[in-house]
């Protein structure tokens, strides 16, 4: 299990660092002209937070009856068909929708002849969401605290 920390200022489709605590305090630690950031992080700024935790991949298997599952994905709040093993995923990849199993079963109907005969899914559940404290250290870290 992993969760990942997306914070508000600086996430969209596509994210500075990690979306690990320990990446976001390196990277809130200097300056990044390229998303607006002159300057470090203040020591003990707030951040809202939306945190999605991980599970174990789903894996899609192609076989002559179409494709397979190693488990259902009902009552999944995220699913993304990765590049690869542990890898990412890009926007289109992203699968959602009220029924996530038949949604799963839509996306590869009209992507599947695209694909692997084995492909990698990221399984995520929305948390709520928390407010992270940059704290300047040495070294810079991140504590967690519950939305208020």
């Amino acid at each position: 299990m992993e969760r990942l920390y997306y914070l508000e200022d600086y996430s969209d489709e596509c994210l500075p660092c990690d979306a690990s605590l320990d990446a976001w305090a390196a990277w809130l630690a200097k300056p990044d002209p390229d998303w607006n950031r002159s300057e470090p992080a203040k020591d003990d700024a707030q951040f809202r937070a939306s945190v999605t935790r991980f599970e174990q991949d789903i894996v899609a298997t192609r076989g002559p009856d179409g494709w397979s599952f190693s488990r259902n994905p009902a009552g999944i709040d995220f699913l993304a068909v990765r590049f690869g093993e542990d890898l990412g995923w890009a926007p289109p990849n992203i699968i959602e929708g009220p029924d996530m199993e038949q949604a799963l079963r839509d996306w590869f109907a009209e992507n599947g002849k695209f694909c692997e005969d084995r492909e990698f899914i990221a399984v995520g559940y929305d948390e709520p969401d928390v407010v992270v404290t940059y704290h300047a250290g040495p070294p810079p870290r991140l504590s967690v605290t519950p939305l208020q």
